[in-house]
C-alpha cells in the first residue's frame, strides 16, 4: 500500500470498530486520512491518538453518511 502523493484515505465509521481498524492500517503505511463518524468525541480522539502515533495528516467530519 504505497502512498499516493497529495492523496487521502476517506474512512466512515473511523472512530471504532473496524473503520478504526482500517485508518491505523492505512495511517501506518504513511496514507493521510480523513475520518468520518457520528459521535465527535471518540473521533477526535482517534484522530489525536493516530497523529500522535503517526505524524500524518487527520481531518475529521462529524456527521452520518
Amino acid at each position: 500500500m504505497k502512498p499516493i502523493d497529495n492523496a487521502s484515505v476517506l474512512v466512515t465509521g473511523g472512530s471504532k470498530g473496524i473503520g478504526l481498524a482500517i485508518a491505523w492500517d492505512f495511517a501506518r503505511h504513511g496514507h493521510n486520512l480523513i475520518l468520518v463518524a457520528r459521535g465527535r468525541g471518540e473521533l477526535e480522539q482517534a484522530a489525536s491518538a493516530i497523529r500522535g502515533s503517526t505524524g500524518n495528516s487527520v481531518e475529521t467530519f462529524a456527521m452520518d453518511l
